[in-house]
């Protein structure tokens, strides 16, 4: 799940015996339609491992940059839409653990983002998906191929 204004959702279904990998959905909500979504697809929790991306709680890596920015209301309204994706991530991590699902807070994932391209390639779909979607894809990807080498 990659949170925000607008929730990003991606299904993966893991390769097994005989099966090969697949992304099964992708879609967007908000931040309510988001937990009905999961619960209507997914009755059976067990079979679910949810990850959800916690933004980094400073965006600047280092001071130099942090510095240029210091009078920027750009920055500052970065920075604030920041801290509502954080509490967005957190808030949903609540309600889904206190439900009984399987579920990490992980954070962002630090490769290139997906283009359209991209996304077609590894879903072998021609249905289009917004950023938040390809995001959210490339997350469960991302993390269920990380999870599956430990």
């Amino acid at each position: 799940i990659d949170p925000g204004k607008s929730t990003g959702v991606g299904v993966l279904r893991r390769a097994a015996a005989g099966q090969k990998e697949k992304v099964l959905a992708w879609s967007t909500h908000d931040f309510h339609t988001v937990q009905t979504f999961m619960r209507e697809v997914f009755p059976d929790k067990s079979q679910v491992k949810i990850f959800i991306e916690l933004p980094p709680q400073m965006m600047f890596e280092n001071q130099a940059k942090a510095s240029a920015m210091k009078f920027n209301k750009g920055r500052d309204r970065i920075m604030s839409a920041v801290g509502g994706v954080r509490q967005e991530a957190k808030l949903l991590f609540d309600i889904f653990d206190r439900e009984g699902w399987d579920v990490e807070l992980v954070p962002p994932v630090r490769e290139t983002k997906w283009d359209a391209q991209r996304f077609r390639l590894f879903t072998g779909s021609s249905v289009s998906a917004n950023q938040h979607e390809r995001d959210a894809v490339r997350l469960a990807k991302y993390y269920a191929d990380k999870r599956t080498q430990n």
